[in-house]
């Protein structure tokens, strides 16, 4: 083996003088001066001085690889790829899960969709919120306290930004797995309540319905105003 390696083996733009650590510039990308060596002048050079040894040490092998092997290797590797990704639940990056929690009689039951036809704008909103979930429950994002001072990461544009990301991914996490949760519930109670004062003729039911009308905006205004958040903070929420 040892014998094979010496008698292919090829000078090295270090051996040929080219360069003190065997690095080279490309023709491609342009060069700062006119006589200076670049890969593709060594290339010319080995073919041209040494056609032999280029072919078995280099042209033979990139042959035998892209043109035998990949041929078989890729289709397989990428048919293997396809099935894991559609048989393996963890695997399935490519589908959407807009289930909601569903706990009879527990808070998170109050917005439980779990099948069925949804209109788009509750599909963007259970897709963004159930990734923002994915990203802080699985994903597990790293707060940066658990290694700096408050006063080290506010004196660091980079790591404020960061930790600022963090905190912001978490309150609004907690906004639409516990506070959405209960905003939701005061809606239906005071749906509740417009309901059986309208259906008794009960006096002050136009001032129910009001009340009922603002929440309802109010709420739809805070989802607007969490969603944008989130957004803000898209770019930051890698791990």
């Amino acid at each position: 083996m040892l014998f094979f390696e010496r008698l292919l083996k090829l000078p090295t733009p270090k051996d040929l003088g080219w360069s003190a650590g065997n690095a080279l510039g490309m023709r491609f990308f342009g060069i700062d001066e006119p006589d200076q060596k670049t890969w593709e002048d060594y290339e010319e050079y080995i073919e041209k001085n040494y056609p032999v040894k280029n072919f078995f040490a280099n042209t033979l092998p990139a042959f035998i690889k892209y043109k035998l092997w990949y041929r078989i290797y890729v289709p397989v590797k990428n048919a293997r790829y396809w099935l894991v990704s559609h048989v393996v639940p963890s695997r399935r990056y490519h589908m959407l899960d807009l289930r909601q929690p569903h706990k009879i009689g527990d808070v998170d039951n109050v917005d439980s969709y779990q099948y069925g036809w949804l209109d788009v704008p509750e599909k963007m909103l259970y897709a963004m919120f159930n990734l923002l979930g994915e990203y802080i429950t699985k994903e597990r994002p790293y707060n940066l306290r658990e290694d700096y001072t408050d006063e080290q990461i506010e004196s660091d544009v980079v790591l404020k930004r960061q930790q600022h990301d963090f905190d912001e991914a978490h309150a609004i996490h907690k906004w639409w797995t516990v506070e959405r949760n209960e905003e939701i519930r005061a809606l239906n109670e005071m749906t509740g309540k417009w309901h059986d004062a309208r259906k008794k003729r009960e006096p002050g039911y136009d001032e129910l319905w009001e009340q009922l009308h603002k929440m309802k905006e109010d709420f739809e205004s805070k989802t607007d105003s969490m969603i944008s958040r989130l957004m803000l903070i898209r770019r930051g929420l890698w791990t």
